[in-house]
């Protein structure tokens, strides 16, 4: 992984548009992903990242680009949020690296989105979503996928609150980030919504009680 970082970092593939540019559709809309990197932001600089999975095991290598820094993180837990975990080492590395607190204030939202992020949640509590819920799901993915979303909502009442704290435009898929609150937990949730109006990203996350 350190080689393979070195090639992109400072070797032949280190000055390629390609890996460094959101791709942009036909319409001219671009696409925050270019030469298999997703393309992000921490501290105002330019953070390249991938995560994978595989029969129980969770991946991530997150890459920082202007400080050619690099953090791979690999689990053998199918539940783990290795996503999370770089971000925490990361913080821990250079604390310009961290991510931006949640918002306090909820924004104004759109009660239909509002109404199918609550219905997707209270499947994913049932354990009753499907492929036929996702815009693409890999099929060899979808059961550890789902065990892992089930494992974190089993047994959880409809919510009691949604708030809206970001909003933002991925293409044409728009990417949402709510505080969902129940009776005795919360959480963090950060679903992508297609125009289909199926799911292309879903993530849900404990915020620990203080």
């Amino acid at each position: 992984m350190e080689n393979f970082h070195a090639i992109f970092g400072r070797g032949f593939l280190a000055h390629r548009t390609e890996r460094s540019a959101p791709l942009r559709f036909s319409s001219g809309r671009p696409y925050p992903y270019g030469f298999g990197w997703f393309i992000d932001s921490a501290g105002g600089r330019v953070v390249h990242q991938h995560g994978g999975s595989w029969q129980g095991f969770q991946t991530q290598f997150t890459r920082y680009i202007a400080n050619d820094d690099a953090i791979v993180v690999l689990t053998n837990l199918g539940s783990a949020s290795p996503a999370t975990i770089a971000e925490g080492i990361a913080g821990v590395l250079d604390p310009t690296y961290r991510a931006a607190a949640l918002p306090k204030t909820p924004i104004a939202d759109d009660p239909a989105v509002t109404a199918w992020v609550r219905g997707v949640l209270d499947r994913v509590a049932a354990g009753s979503l499907t492929t036929d819920d996702f815009s693409f799901v890999p099929i060899t993915a979808l059961p550890r996928m789902l065990a892992r979303l089930n494992a974190v909502l089993k047994g959880q009442p409809p919510p009691q609150r949604l708030d809206l704290l970001r909003h933002r435009a991925l293409g044409y898929d728009h990417r949402y980030e709510y505080r969902v609150g129940y009776p005795s937990s919360t959480f963090v949730v950060t679903i992508t919504r297609a125009p289909v109006g199926r799911i292309s990203g879903l993530n849900i996350r404990a915020i620990p009680a203080r």
